[in-house]
């Protein structure tokens, strides 16, 4: 996969993120509020297409794949 491919993929996953998430009372398009309850992302959106991703978090690298049978496990 190309960077410009990782960047176009970034941006995907932000928009979906950014466009799912609820937002507190008073809180704005530009952000700076805390959100009260979990943000709903689809794993389509998450996967795009693929079997697996991976997914950094607080340094750490998670792999999310979708099993013949649909169903996800997340793994360190």
């Amino acid at each position: 996969m190309s960077a410009e491919d990782d960047a176009r993929q970034e941006d995907e996953m932000t928009h979906a993120l950014r466009s799912t998430a609820p937002r507190a009372e008073g809180e704005g398009a530009a952000g700076g509020g805390t959100s009260r309850g979990p943000g709903v992302l689809s794993s389509a959106a998450l996967l795009q297409d693929r079997a697996e991703v991976l997914i950094e978090h607080r340094g750490e690298t998670y792999r999310l794949r979708q099993t013949r049978q649909g169903k996800l496990i997340l793994t360190k």
